[in-house]
C-alpha cells in the first residue's frame, strides 16, 4: 500500500495510490476534472482547502450543504453534487445530471484522512464501494502494525 499525500495542514488528507479494489481516488479527480468540472471543483475545495485545516466538513457551510457525511463502522464519504443554484441552468440539466454526484470514501485514524476511493453516483451507494472501504481500510491497519506506511508527498 502507498498513500499520496494531498494536502496537510492541521490535518493530512492522504489518498491511496494503489487501492485493494474499487476506483482510485486520484484517477476518478482526474477523469471529473476534465468531463465534470464542477464536481471537481467541490471535491478539491473540500480536500485540500477545507479539510487539512478544519478536519472533514460534516457541518453545513454557508449554502446549507455538508461536504462529508459519516456513515457507518468509521466510514465517511466527501460529498459533491452537480447542482446549480440558477432555476435557468437548472432547468437545462437532465434528470441524471441532476442527481450525478461524486463520492470520495475515507476514514479517519488521528489526524489523518485517508482517502480510499471515489465513484461518480446517481442513487444509492454503488455496490461494492463500502466493502472495499473497510478491506483498505484493514490492510492500512496491518500495514500501520507492521511498521511505516509509504507516503508520497506532491503532485
Amino acid at each position: 500500500m502507498i498513500l499520496r499525500q494531498i494536502q496537510a495542514h492541521h490535518y493530512r488528507v492522504l489518498a491511496v495510490r494503489d487501492p485493494v479494489e474499487g476506483e482510485s481516488v486520484l484517477a476518478v479527480l482526474n477523469d471529473a476534472k476534465r468531463f465534470h468540472p464542477r464536481l471537481f471543483e467541490q471535491i478539491t475545495a473540500a480536500l485540500r482547502e477545507h479539510a487539512p485545516t478544519y478536519g472533514p466538513p460534516f457541518a453545513e457551510d454557508r449554502t446549507g450543504v455538508a461536504r462529508a457525511k459519516r456513515l457507518y463502522g468509521g466510514i465517511a464519504e466527501f460529498i459533491a453534487q452537480n447542482r446549480d443554484m440558477s432555476r435557468g441552468a437548472r432547468a437545462q440539466q437532465s434528470r441524471d445530471e441532476k442527481r450525478l454526484g461524486l463520492r470520495v470514501f475515507f476514514f479517519e485514524y488521528g489526524r489523518d484522512i485517508i482517502c480510499t476511493n471515489a465513484c461518480y453516483k446517481t442513487h444509492p451507494t454503488p455496490e461494492g464501494a463500502l466493502d472495499a472501504c473497510f478491506r483498505v481500510r484493514a490492510s492500512y491497519l496491518n500495514y500501520l502494525a507492521g511498521g511505516k506506511v509509504p507516503i508520497i508527498e506532491g503532485d
